[in-house]
């Protein structure tokens, strides 16, 4: 029987030990396993991960050599200081890919979205800006595919980083959903270069196009194609119609210009959408919201609809996991690419988390159990599901 442990000792023996060879008293890969071990059960400073890992020295001796013992929080800290960001976000994206897709044949749903670390910014040194991590996260399996940091200073922001992101994915059978923050037409090229469809968001930062939408189903609205939703959750009961059109409907002489504008600004453009919410809470009059998107998307409305609605999966389901029980904001690590790095162990944490939690059990309870049970951190991180 092939020993499930060594897969991932596997995975972090192909990541590049940038340290000189003369002082390399601990091995890179029981650093790294160490870390993400620590990680994964929640604790967030280096000395808090040495503390739980010679706690825990007879389970870590049992699946890694550890020549020199347990390493102290210095050398954690020095090390992941060094490592290349990039080369580990490579392996980690190729070996995360390999996991298998929810739907089968179905068009996989992948969300591209930034967050930004606050307790990375030294707010005494206006030097170094609050580093952020841009990921794409496929909603049906929980996997975040892949990750890229951005400090505003160097990477110019989100769009470049999205565009990086995108440039090493596999898109292809997928749809990717951006909010409006990602209309840019270099970005949606580069996802119709990947092979991928596209459904993003379209606000005020697009005004002409934004005016071409709302009079394209101020003409046509009758037409459209459309489903609605109710849904009544904590106090709150939402009413949404989703109403469909192609963007190759007649429009009005006015924005006749516009629209050849747009068709040649987004490659792939069939779709346009509109999404309009009621909502009441309690007692308290209903309010209504309008939003549009805009995509190369040819399906069936209630298809759309739920790419739609399903983008709010990567706040609650990766963003929100990092905040709450991760504390990301709360993590200090800010010298060298150290934070960038163990941001990236939070998303590879949440990712085997959701792999292999097949009863879908609380993530306060299983990091719990898995802090304190040795049966259970093996059975989470070296499952048969690798």
């Amino acid at each position: 029987m092939v020993n499930q442990a060594q897969m991932l000792v596997d995975l972090f023996e192909k990541i590049e030990d940038p340290r000189i060879e003369r002082r390399r008293a601990h091995k890179l890969v029981d650093v790294l396993v160490i870390t993400f071990c620590g990680v994964f059960c929640g604790y967030r400073s280096w000395y808090e991960i040495v503390d739980f890992a010679s706690v825990r020295e007879d389970f870590f001796r049992s699946i890694l050599e550890l020549p020199n013992g347990i390493p102290s929080h210095d050398t954690l800290n020095r090390v992941f200081q060094l490592l290349n960001f990039g080369e580990i976000s490579r392996i980690l994206s190729e070996w995360l890919s390999h996991f298998p897709k929810a739907n089968g044949d179905k068009d996989q749903l992948v969300h591209i979205d930034g967050k930004f670390i606050n307790g990375s910014n030294k707010k005494n040194n206006n030097s170094r800006s609050t580093l952020g991590m841009v990921s794409a996260f496929a909603s049906e399996t929980g996997i975040c595919l892949a990750s890229v940091m951005t400090r505003l200073e160097k990477d110019h922001g989100e769009k470049k980083s999205m565009e990086k992101l995108i440039d090493g994915l596999n898109l292809r059978k997928t749809i990717v959903t951006i909010d409006a923050a990602g209309a840019s037409p270099e970005i949606v090229k580069k996802i119709v270069k990947q092979n991928g469809n596209y459904l993003i968001a379209l606000k005020a930062n697009q005004k002409s196009f934004l005016n071409l939408c709302e009079n394209h189903f101020l003409e046509h609205g009758n037409h459209a194609e459309s489903f609605s939703t109710d849904e009544k959750s904590h106090g709150r009961h939402d009413n949404r119609t989703y109403q469909q059109l192609s963007i190759h409907d007649g429009v009005s002489l006015g924005f006749a210009k516009t629209l050849k504008t747009q068709l040649e600004k987004w490659p792939g453009i069939e779709t346009l959408v509109k999404v309009t919410r009621k909502r009441k809470v309690g007692g308290n009059p209903s309010t209504e919201k309008v939003h549009y998107y805009f995509g190369s998307v040819k399906k069936d409305i209630r298809e759309i609809g739920n790419a739609v609605r399903s983008h709010w999966a990567i706040e609650n389901k990766l963003h929100w996991i990092l905040d709450v029980h991760f504390m990301e904001d709360h993590c200090r690590t800010r010298t060298g690419y150290a934070d960038a790095n163990l941001a990236l162990l939070r998303r590879l944490a949440i990712s085997v988390m959701k792999k292999n939690n097949p009863m879908n059990k609380r993530t306060n309870l299983l990091m719990l159990r898995c802090s304190i049970r040795d049966d259970f951190l093996r059975d989470m991180l070296f499952s048969s599901a690798f």
